[in-house]
């Protein structure tokens, strides 16, 4: 099962990590942020500072000249809403998947409660009946036939999964999986989330890498 479309990769020239602007004189936990995307600040980039038209512009992003339009609509918004608000901007930090080998990007996992569109991620890793599988962009979820945490975790270094995200999860799967050494676990959390809203923390780098102190804790809510 497919979920939405493909997202189209946009070229982003220059790397906008660790930017951060606040009102003066007001301490960083009191001030509400406003967070604009890495494609936003591009989009600011291009047409406000270097003067491009709109058509170089999605051009030079690798999209249409419609997208661009709405992209920079957007940051427009969300800058104006930031200066006459007293707000913070933030650049969001966008996790880059590091390639395996030419032509091969990550592959993330993501247990998941139903085969619907944008399901909530299923809180039990072990005991999910359903696995979300994210590659290039593009979702597909499977049925998780396999009974068991550590069962799961060999059916999903056989599907070749490179990452996993998790709620909860026992230790015995853990340390098979830390014992392998092939897949990387990042937590989403204990509240609620849905598919989409876990991608978008993975996207703003939200998400705890799992280590054994994180494990430790994890386990508590088990």
């Amino acid at each position: 099962m497919l979920l939405g479309r493909k997202k189209i990769i946009r070229n982003i020239e220059k790397n906008h990590n660790k930017v951060c602007f606040k009102p003066c004189g007001i301490e960083a936990k009191c001030i509400q942020k406003t967070v604009l995307e890495h494609d936003e600040m591009e989009a600011i980039r291009l047409s406000d500072y270097e003067n491009l038209y709109q058509q170089e512009c999605a051009e030079r992003m690798g999209i249409s000249r419609t997208t661009f339009s709405r992209i920079l609509v957007g940051a427009h918004k969300k800058v104006a809403d930031a200066l006459l608000n007293g707000k913070a901007i933030i650049i969001s930090q966008k996790n880059e998947l590091p390639k395996q080998q030419k032509g091969c990007t990550m592959k993330i996992a993501i247990p998941v409660k139903t085969n619907k569109e944008n399901p909530a991620v299923a809180p039990l890793f072990g005991k999910a009946k359903w696995f979300a599988f994210v590659q290039d962009g593009e979702i597909s979820v499977k049925q998780n036939t396999a009974e068991g945490g550590q069962a799961v975790v060999q059916w999903l270094t056989d599907e070749g999964a490179d990452m996993l995200i998790i709620q909860q999860m026992g230790m015995m799967p853990y340390k098979l999986l830390k014992a392998q050494g092939n897949i990387q676990i990042y937590h989403s959390g204990f509240e609620r989330i849905t598919l989409e809203e876990v991608l978008k923390k993975f996207e703003e780098n939200a998400l705890v890498l799992v280590d054994e102190t994180q494990m430790n804790e994890i386990i508590k809510q088990h």
